[in-house]
Formats: structure tokens, sequence, C-alpha cells
């Protein structure tokens, strides 16, 4: 019984009772009185910015394009993806492979 006391007493709800805004509502910690900030003018979201449909589908229509939407080099293939980095020796074999 002291066992299940001591347990549960360790059950905190710091995270669930921490300070929050509602979306949209009053709030006096900003000038504009307002919670949510609105975005930086020109941004657009991730992901949803798709002006060029051949360079993110790799087709005209339905049909597969035959070249690459950009000029392939040695710095393109060699820059840092994600966390890996392509070594000098990947990127002449892509650009080896993308040439013939």
């Amino acid at each position: 019984m002291v066992l299940a006391v001591l347990v549960l007493a360790g059950c905190r709800q710091d995270m669930h009772d921490q300070p929050r805004f509602k979306p949209l509502a009053q709030s006096d910690f900003y000038a504009d009185l307002r919670s949510a900030r609105p975005p930086v003018e020109g941004t657009v979201a991730r992901g949803q910015l798709h002006e060029d449909t051949y360079f993110y589908t790799g087709k005209f229509g339905n049909n597969p394009g035959d070249y690459m939407p950009f000029p392939v080099t040695m710095d393109v293939l060699s820059r840092d993806v994600s966390a890996s980095t392509f070594t000098a020796r990947r990127a002449t074999r892509a650009l080896a492979m993308a040439t013939e």
C-alpha cells in the first residue's frame, strides 16, 4: 500500500498544467493582443511549393522525363544531403553515371 502511494505521488502533472495559448485567442503578451503570430511575408510551408511539376514528379503529364531538371555538377553531387554527405568517390561515380 505504501509503495503504491509513493509511486502515485511521483506522477506529476507538470506537462499537463503548463501555460499555453489557444490558437487565435487574445493574449496580453504581444502588443497586437494575438496569441498566434502571422507568418513571415513571402514564406511557403515546407512541401507546399510545387511550381515545377517536372522537378517534383519527373513526368511531363503522364510521360516520364528523359533529362535532369537541373544541371548535374560535382558541386550538386557533393553537397550535404540530410545528415549524410556524399564522398568524393560517390560523387564521381554518380557524375559518371549521369553523363553516360
